[in-house]
């Protein structure tokens, strides 16, 4: 059982397909999903406003802020954004357009821009967005803890009867 299980963690941290389906799989459990989305937010708007602050244009921004992207769903809707830009929409359009943000970030985005204080909207929001999946981990640890504490009792239990028994019978034949 032992060998089986370094296997399966041997696995699954060292080949691609196995960080593939972890991944998979972690993405699919209730408290964990949003976390990566959430981080690739922070992350976009972050180069966003980078790009923005060191005076690029909007498409070679979120280009750049593009591979910082991890999640496909969300880089995909990147992807489509850049096109967009390339064709020459403004970023407050494209990014409103895109549905990945809330709409009240999407006015915030809009009104930032027709103000000419895009960059600071966008640190702001990704300011937003990073504390928002600082939440989200902080709650799923307080989720993940107790199941932690749970299983390593029940372990340290099934290791003292395994020693415990075997003792209490010697102890038996040696009264008898």
């Amino acid at each position: 059982l032992l060998c089986a299980l370094i296997a399966a963690i041997l696995y699954f941290t060292a080949t691609a397909r196995g960080r593939a389906i972890m991944e998979q799989l972690f993405m699919r459990l209730p408290h964990f999903k949003k976390i990566p989305v959430s981080m690739d937010f922070s992350r976009l708007t972050q180069g966003i406003s980078m790009g923005l602050r060191s005076g690029m244009r909007p498409e070679d921004s979120m280009e750049m802020a593009l591979s910082l992207i991890t999640v496909p769903s969300v880089k995909e809707s990147v992807l489509k954004a850049v096109k967009q830009l390339q064709e020459g929409e403004s970023l407050s359009t494209v990014l409103s357009g895109m549905n990945l943000f809330g709409s009240m970030e999407t006015r915030l985005v809009s009104i930032g821009f027709q103000t000419g204080t895009g960059d600071d909207v966008m640190n702001r929001l990704s300011k937003r967005y990073a504390e928002d999946s600082i939440a989200q981990i902080q709650k799923a640890i307080s989720v993940l803890e107790p199941t932690i504490v749970i299983t390593l009792t029940v372990l340290v239990g099934l290791v003292l009867l395994s020693v415990m028994l075997p003792l209490l019978g010697i102890l038996s034949e040696m009264m008898v």
